[in-house]
């Protein structure tokens, strides 16, 4: 529950005797940059649509990331705690991609995935977000 009272997304599944059992586990949970739901008050994250510094949207001088990235930043994360491995990855949506990216990339630092309302293709692109190497033809769509 937040401060305001308005249940959180994961209030459900995550707590004492949950299926994420806070009493069992050591839980870890991070947003992303350009998280979807920017211009909510309560989500504390930053993107092309939130406001730059010198005024404005940052827009497209907000930096490029890829799921690649965020994988990388998460690995240092469990590095810096000192865990040898996350006992599960699980994410809806966005987090399911990079969810996926723990099953393709480091199955060995994640041998729980749980990727939940997601697919391994974003955009209309339909670029491969989870596979390594990429998978698909060569302008990098699922096939």
């Amino acid at each position: 529950m937040g401060a305001d009272g308005v249940p959180g997304w994961w209030d459900s599944l995550i707590g004492p005797g949950r299926a994420v059992d806070t009493d069992r586990f050591f839980v870890v949970a991070m947003n992303t940059l350009s998280n979807v739901q920017v211009l909510d008050p309560r989500v504390v994250t930053t993107g092309p649509d939130t406001e730059h510094p010198q005024g404005g949207a940052w827009g497209g001088r907000f930096p490029a990331w890829t799921f690649a990235d965020l994988h990388a930043l998460q690995l240092a994360l469990l590095r810096r705690l000192g865990a040898e491995n996350w006992q599960a990855v699980v994410g809806p949506s966005l987090g399911g991609m990079q969810a996926l990216q723990w099953a393709a990339r480091s199955p060995d630092l994640a041998p729980r995935v749980a990727a939940v309302a997601t697919s391994p293709c974003a955009g209309p692109s339909g670029r491969c977000c989870a596979t390594w190497p990429p998978r698909g033809d060569s302008r990098g769509r699922c096939g």
